[in-house]
């Protein structure tokens, strides 16, 4: 039985917060390295959401960064030490138009 808990959010623009440049990636793990994976990922400051997904890929993750440089030296350091993967696909943020039921402004 669930707990019936309400849990409440904030949530900020990364840019306002000192981390404009978002990414994302995706990345093929088998099932026998998931665990260290995700732990060796939940321990990353810049992670901001984790995933386990199904399809090609097995993990879905969101990281914030100070900058592009920042970024490439997060998964330089961070992806080699995954044991297993199979696939990896970044992909780095342009624009925003929609974050957390609000929609942007700008066009």
């Amino acid at each position: 039985m669930g707990s019936h808990v309400l849990h409440l959010r904030l949530h900020a623009d990364p840019a306002v917060l000192g981390y404009p440049v978002e990414a994302r990636f995706r990345l093929g793990v088998p099932h026998r390295e998931l665990a260290p994976a995700i732990r060796l990922l939940a321990g990353e400051p810049a992670l901001r959401h984790l995933v386990v997904t199904s399809g090609a890929t097995s993990l879905l993750g969101c990281s914030g960064h100070r900058d592009t440089r920042d970024f490439q030296e997060f998964a330089a350091r961070v992806f080699p030490r995954l044991r297993g993967v199979t696939s990896t696909e970044t992909a780095l943020l342009m624009r925003t138009y929609r974050r957390a039921g609000f929609t942007s402004g700008g066009g």
